[in-house]
């Protein structure tokens, strides 16, 4: 599950909206990636012989601040939501999804944790911690400048001895990526590197992908340095959401929950004060996990809107985008998709609160370069 929500899913937020570089494209932000490009051809239509201004070329140039939205962002944000709405919410069977194999369930608390078994189980985790140096062709910035061509180090361990695997938490700070000779090659800023955070965890994989100053030929990497906390849930907070809780307000923590929609194939989630520690899996009528969970974040705003018939005009859209600036708001509704063999039986929300928390120290010679 959070392989794939970081997984992007497509989040109206100001982390997204910000930058252009996405290191793991998931099938919810390719959708995003096309939908930014709408606004440009909703603008006033020139002359054949008249070029597009340059500042027109990409849409993702737009910063999306924290501060109050100007109106063309507001129209491009929505105009975004909708074209996610839409496809979230397209329940066409796919043949590929009978296709996939369905992960087992381990339910929140079905497991009686100790402190010896994480210490051991992350004991035997960092002996598997190895790095992998490999090009990258798209969805890279450095500095703020897209890069056609480069490099990551990949920090990559198997975690699926950790209790809980699917839903430990990791909190990555790398210090350097050096060669032979003590160069430094490892480009990332710490603002980067939190945002590579939210996408470590790949199911049972640890993978973090560090940008580095790299060409073939160089001499190559011959260490990586971090620190790495590990948070390990003992004890969790549970809401099983079914279709009895149409429409029925719930609370789990300090979050108010509401499921609206809950088709076979994808379901619609109110949250009043979203908390990023809510974790989520939906589970099929054959008691399986399904394989792929993708989830976008909308306005409770669009979403009523979007739910309604004869919004899906430019006009309509405008006048509602010009009534949008929630783009940090916690009050929002989650809409979802799932991919896998059967029908959606529930949905189980949870929070950690109970957690085991383990530093350690990472000097990392085990290096593949492939070039």
């Amino acid at each position: 599950m959070k392989n794939l929500l970081y997984i992007l899913c497509f989040v109206l937020s100001f982390q997204m909206m910000a930058q252009t570089k996405q290191v793991q494209p998931n099938p919810t932000q390719k959708p995003a990636k096309t939908a930014v490009k709408k606004p440009v051809h909703t603008t006033v239509k020139t002359a054949p012989s008249v070029k597009p201004k340059p500042k027109h070329k990409s849409q993702p140039a737009v910063e999306f601040t924290k501060t109050a939205l100007t109106p063309e962002q507001q129209v491009t944000l929505t105009k975004m939501a909708y074209d996610i709405y839409k496809i979230q919410m397209d329940v066409k069977p796919s043949l590929l999804d009978n296709q996939m194999t369905m992960g087992d369930v381990v339910m929140p608390n079905s497991l009686t944790v100790t402190s010896e078994e994480i210490i051991a189980a992350v004991e035997q985790m960092k002996k598997g911690f190895g790095v992998k140096v490999q090009k990258a062709t798209s969805f890279v910035t450095v500095a703020g400048v897209p890069q056609n061509n480069a490099y990551w180090a990949t920090v990559t361990a198997d975690c699926k001895m950790l209790p809980y695997f699917r839903y430990v938490d990791f909190d990555s700070k790398w210090s350097s990526v050096k060669t032979k000779q003590g160069m430094e090659i490892m480009t990332m800023n710490e603002k980067d590197q939190l945002k590579e955070n939210k996408l470590a965890a790949n199911t049972n994989t640890f993978s973090y992908n560090l940008i580095i100053d790299y060409k073939p030929g160089d001499s190559i990497p011959n260490h990586v340095t971090g620190e790495l906390k590990v948070a390990v849930p003992k004890k969790f907070e549970v809401l099983e959401l079914k279709k009895i809780d149409l429409n029925k307000e719930r609370v789990l923590g300090k979050t108010k929950i509401k499921l609206v929609k809950l088709f076979a194939r994808n379901y619609a989630i109110q949250v009043q004060g979203d908390d990023p520690s809510l974790k989520m899996m939906v589970i099929s009528d054959e008691n399986k996990q399904f394989i792929s969970n993708n989830i976008a974040h909308i306005s409770m705003q669009q979403y009523a809107a979007f739910s309604q018939p004869g919004v899906q005009t430019d006009e309509t859209l405008d006048k509602l985008g010009a009534t949008v600036n929630d783009i940090n708001d916690v009050n929002r509704v989650k809409i979802g998709k799932v991919k896998g063999k059967g029908n959606i039986v529930k949905i189980v929300l949870f929070r950690a609160i109970d957690v085991e928390n383990v530093n350690i120290k990472l000097d990392l010679t085990k290096i593949e370069v492939k070039e």
